[in-house]
């Protein structure tokens, strides 16, 4: 069978069963079945530039973990397994300080305040964003929020010097043209503390932000999340070494690619 009749296959099963659901609202389930063919698009067209790991071959302890998710599906949000895997290396690394470039609604801000209890979050979103969303409504009237710094700048202007050297958890989620991403990534390499988590979303979505990741991972050692599409830097004792061609071969052949490739 070939690559596109089995996505074809497979998207109209995963149609079936969210259509069916009646757990479900509306908006969710198809806000997720556009994201899952955007996902598969991108795994046949856009593969990584950067080796593919699992979430537990980087964090030690992950898939023990159990997560309380508060799903509400919007476009623009990460997919549920993307939330749970980012506040799960959160509640693995307890980073004190966290910065979020691209607040939006605030989902993942609000997650990450949970999986953090003693953590103080900057959030960072434009002054004037699209008027279809209120910027943080998800942790506004939340407990959390007496955490959560909002910041309302454009990203290439503002002045990050007194974060430098404190972040210890950098998610980077604003815009998505090349120099956005490459602005926001070089302010977070200056933001970070020693030991600290550089994640990128829309790393297989968009060209601008994987051109971006992918000059940074010429220089240091930057991973694909299988099954995201998140882009991870662990810096210091977070680091995980990068594995030889031949494993990420094999991996990507083995765990991901074969039903793709095969006829």
């Amino acid at each position: 069978m070939s690559a596109f009749a089995k996505i074809l296959s497979t998207a109209v099963q995963f149609a079936g069963n969210a259509v069916r659901d009646p757990f479900r609202p509306a908006g969710d389930r198809f806000g997720y079945l556009k994201r899952w063919a955007r996902l598969n698009y991108c795994w046949v067209h856009r593969r990584p530039n950067i080796p593919t790991r699992t979430a537990a071959s980087l964090i030690p302890g992950i898939d023990q973990m159990v997560i309380p998710l508060e799903i509400s599906f919007c476009d623009w949000n990460i997919t549920p397994l993307e939330l749970f895997y980012i506040c799960g290396i959160a509640r693995a690394t307890a980073p004190r300080r966290i910065f979020e470039f691209g607040t939006f609604d605030g989902c993942t801000t609000l997650h990450l305040a949970r999986a953090c209890p003693d953590a103080e979050i900057h959030t960072l979103d434009l002054p004037n964003p699209e008027s279809h969303f209120q910027v943080g409504s998800r942790f506004l009237k939340s407990p959390e929020s007496t955490r959560i710094h909002q910041i309302r700048a454009d990203s290439r202007q503002h002045d990050f010097s007194p974060f430098h050297g404190r972040m210890e958890l950098v998610f980077i989620d604003a815009g998505h043209d090349y120099d956005c991403v490459v602005a926001d990534t070089r302010n977070a390499l200056r933001m970070v503390a020693p030991d600290a988590t550089i994640l990128w979303h829309d790393y297989l979505s968009f060209g601008g932000v994987k051109k971006a990741v992918d000059e940074v991972a010429a220089q240091h050692p930057v991973h694909h999340l299988a099954g995201t599409e998140i882009a991870i830097l662990q810096l210091g004792r977070h680091r995980v070494p990068l594995p030889d061609r031949k494993s990420c071969n094999a991996f990507l052949n083995d765990q991901l690619g074969s039903w793709l490739t095969s006829d």
